[in-house]
């Protein structure tokens, strides 16, 4: 037998009840919100970052020479050889022609601190 005081308690609580059904289901929706949020940046900062290249690996199907500054090649290897069209005379002169224009004994030696 349900008596009137109980009707009247459930009737009380009822506002409540579904308040906090309310706010547990929009807190499951916000929690879901802020997880796409967070993979969103996550991809956006892996799109925008930049990679490191691996040290030891050169460029795949490439055979990678390291040659030091006196341009001495250290694993021995040889220097590939000139086409059979051209000879060495005409590369060398090309080449001092293309050096003597870009040299500048002036270059680098001023530098202006005015700004």
């Amino acid at each position: 037998m349900i008596r009137p005081l109980d009707l009247q308690t459930l009737f009380m609580n009822l506002d409540k009840v579904g308040k906090d059904q309310a706010a547990s289901k929009e807190a499951q929706a916000q929690a879901q919100a802020n997880q796409v949020t967070k993979l969103q940046k996550e991809h956006d900062q892996s799109a925008h970052a930049v990679r490191k290249t691996n040290p030891t690996g050169g460029a795949e199907g490439e055979t990678s020479v390291k040659v030091q500054a006196d341009g001495h090649n250290p694993q021995g290897q040889e220097k590939p050889k000139p086409r059979a069209g051209s000879s060495d005379t005409e590369d060398g002169g090309k080449k001092e022609k293309q050096d003597s224009a870009w040299k500048d004994p002036e270059l680098g030696k001023h530098v202006d601190l005015s700004g």
